[in-house]
């Protein structure tokens, strides 16, 4: 799982939902609007991702990186707890998930200095 940054580098900006689609696996609900997300999160609209990433881990928890995304949109949004919330969620269905705990250890780092 790559984060925005990395889907942004990987897909382009711009390729339009079809290609986004064909990359997320689309075969079910939860994976359009995962990939519905991932088209406004690699333009940097995060307030637009919000919704399709909340509806894909509503959805499907399971399904890898939509709860991730979720809370990564949340936390970008300056949604802290919430955020921490929904990357709990995360961890508890995808405990091998390196990158729920990266954003975890930074999130403790940060509230060490302050």
């Amino acid at each position: 799982m790559v984060g925005f940054g990395g889907l942004k580098r990987k897909l382009g900006v711009g390729l339009g939902l079809p290609l986004v689609l064909l990359a997320a696996g689309a075969d079910s609900d939860a994976a359009k609007w995962m990939a519905l997300g991932v088209e406004h999160a690699v333009r940097g609209d995060y307030a637009g991702a919000e919704e399709p990433f909340h509806r894909a881990c509503l959805l499907d928890a399971k399904l890898a990186g939509a709860c991730l995304y979720f809370g990564r949109t949340l936390y970008l949004l300056d949604r802290f707890e919430q955020a921490v919330s929904v990357l709990r969620t995360a961890l508890a269905n995808d405990p091998g998930n390196a990158q729920i705990y990266r954003i975890e250890i930074g999130r403790a780092s940060c509230r060490e200095r302050v």
